[in-house]
């Protein structure tokens, strides 16, 4: 039965078949105790059974309680801090309901709703750490911060005299739900890069157009955030990250669209973010997308800033960019890149064995013409794949590569390496390649930079 039972915002049954077909609620709450009551110790058990106060007896109370234990037995399950987060949320969103319903607003009751905002948020954190590739653990969190937005601008002043809701989120009384907007922007960039290379998910889709509808007017949006940055009152870094995000939403979503004012307006605020917030990861993330477009910053430059945000934060994506701009180096003749590239790949490597996309290749080797990270190409600028060829349709943006095969394991697995020293893997049954025949051929390919390390495509015969 556990696996029977939806535990994710509605994609399927909220119980099993078995469950749906009891008529009464209290025929099924019966069957739910009497599981715990016959299986004490099935942490799954009692999480059901919070979901069954939860969801159909809004007794939060008690699905707590029942919650709690599920954790206590099992305290590494991920599904559990889950269903805790969304007992919490189910509570949250009661609370709300009756005060717009009922269009009374006391101080306590305001308090016990930021209250269960924070705890509530904890368990989806929880549930993240535990699982790198939980979805829902993103996606509830998301939906949550964005209701308590609207309805923070519901019960506001703003709303009140007719003012909007980009008013409402530029005032000083509202800084603290301007900070949930940046939380929930941040998790929705994060829940994305765990889905680069697939399909749109649904629920990733809402939450982006649930986003959009709190930007009603880019330029306005942009202009009043810059006004509240005179403002000293208000802690700065969610502001800044908010611009950021501003300029590139007004340019429908793409950094490449930017034009090079705004580029280096984004660079100064995230510069300004990243001596504010020297352990944050989210600043240089963003200024890395930037730096990379801007005709004032070069790949040493960048390097230094990475290799500061790696030793303050240890995160993924500083070590991987790191690789790929030592990669870049290497490629135009530098040893000592080389070396670090090879313990940074490794490094990434180790660090990405749970992300289920650390094979795909986030960045291509391209542009000949340019230098340094100007090279780089991201894999959305080479549209869609080419179903029969395994690989994008617009590959003019790439740059071949030189190398030779250095080693075939099998039909799935072979090396090729350049004349910086360093190793792409590629599948060579793929490329018409045989174990014991093309060892040591001089080839040419795309090359790929992917979590797990370089990545060769499309390889022929020089």
């Amino acid at each position: 039965m556990v696996n029977q039972i939806s535990l994710t915002n509605g994609r399927s049954k909220k119980y099993s078949q078995l469950i749906e077909n009891i008529p009464s609620i209290e025929g099924r709450l019966q069957v739910f105790k009497s599981l715990v009551e016959n299986f004490p110790n099935e942490a799954h058990f009692w999480g059901h059974l919070a979901r069954f106060y939860s969801i159909e007896l809004k007794q939060y109370k008690e699905a707590l309680e029942a919650v709690e234990e599920a954790i206590n037995l099992s305290p590494t399950d991920h599904l559990l801090y889950h269903m805790k987060g969304m007992c919490l949320r189910s509570k949250l969103y009661d609370l709300m309901n009756q005060r717009l319903k009922q269009n009374s607003y006391p101080p306590d009751e305001l308090k016990e709703i930021r209250k269960l905002v924070i705890e509530a948020g904890e368990q989806f954190s929880k549930t993240r750490k535990i699982d790198t590739n939980n979805e829902p653990g993103y996606i509830s969190h998301i939906q949550l911060l964005i209701r308590v937005i609207e309805f923070g601008y519901s019960v506001s002043i703003e709303k009140s005299i007719k003012k909007s809701i980009e008013e409402f989120l530029a005032s000083k009384s509202s800084a603290w739900y301007l900070e949930l907007l940046d939380l929930a922007e941040e998790l929705l960039e994060n829940v994305g890069r765990l889905r680069e290379g697939e399909k749109p998910d649904k629920f990733v889709v809402q939450c982006q157009a649930n986003l959009a509808k709190l930007y009603q007017d880019y330029n306005q949006v942009i202009q009043r955030w810059n006004s509240l940055l005179d403002n000293k009152d208000v802690y700065h870094p969610p502001v800044r990250r908010q611009l950021v995000r501003a300029y590139v939403a007004k340019r429908s979503g793409s950094w490449d669209e930017l034009k090079p004012n705004e580029i280096e307006r984004v660079l100064e605020l995230l510069e300004q973010n990243i001596l504010q917030e020297p352990e944050s990861d989210k600043n240089i993330r963003l200024w890395f997308q930037a730096a990379r477009r801007s005709f004032k910053q070069n790949i040493d430059s960048a390097i230094e800033k990475l290799t500061y945000w790696r030793a303050n934060t240890d995160a993924l994506d500083a070590t991987y960019y790191l690789y790929v701009l030592y990669v870049i180096k290497a490629l135009d003749g530098s040893t000592l890149a080389s070396n670090n590239a090879k313990e940074l790949i490794q490094e990434s490597f180790s660090k990405s064995q749970l992300l289920r996309n650390h094979n795909f290749s986030f960045e291509w080797y391209g542009n000949e013409n340019e230098a340094g990270m100007k090279r780089l190409v991201y894999h959305q600028r080479l549209g869609e794949k080419d179903t029969n060829a395994d690989f994008y349709k617009n590959v003019s943006l790439l740059t071949l590569v030189h190398g030779r095969i250095s080693e075939i394991k099998s039909g799935k697995a072979g090396k090729v390496e350049m004349a910086s020293g360093l190793e792409a893997f590629f599948v060579p049954s793929r490329e018409g390649y045989i174990r014991g025949r093309d060892e040591n051929k001089a080839v040419k390919f795309h090359l790929g930079f992917s979590y797990a390390g370089l990545r060769a495509w499309k390889v022929q015969d020089l």
